[in-house]
């Protein structure tokens, strides 16, 4: 008795936690043809995700992610063949953000959305 108690309150304790999700519309570019590749992957337990970057002639490439309300959140830049790094978005309010590549006269941009979803259940003993 005491170890289904357990494991109801267990159940709804794990339920309350929320749901992370983080939304990108397709992971890949180029819609047309350039010189860098981007893939941005969410992250499946957290409120993250990793960006990677193919950058085949090594040229200067500037990075920034903003949203529309705060501004820019990461502003860098990098010259190397490959770049990859994760973001972790946990502390940051939910909606749609931007991740823009500038490498010359090219500019990719890619949108990402953050909903953060809080499940409940009711259990009646």
């Amino acid at each position: 008795m005491y170890s289904l108690v357990a494991l109801l309150i267990t159940a709804t304790a794990v339920a309350q936690q929320p749901l992370y999700s983080v939304t990108t519309n397709i992971n890949q570019l180029p819609e047309k043809e350039t010189s860098v590749v981007i893939s941005i992957i969410p992250d499946k337990v957290a409120t993250a995700f990793t960006l990677c970057v193919l950058n085949k002639e090594k040229k200067k490439i500037d990075l920034q992610i903003s949203h529309q309300v705060m501004g820019v959140l990461v502003d860098t830049n990098f010259t190397g063949e490959q770049f990859k790094c994760r973001y972790n978005f946990e502390q940051v309010e939910d909606g749609r953000y931007q991740v823009t590549l500038i490498n010359g006269k090219e500019k990719l941009v890619k949108d990402i959305e953050i909903n953060t979803v809080t499940k409940r259940n009711v259990v009646v003993l």
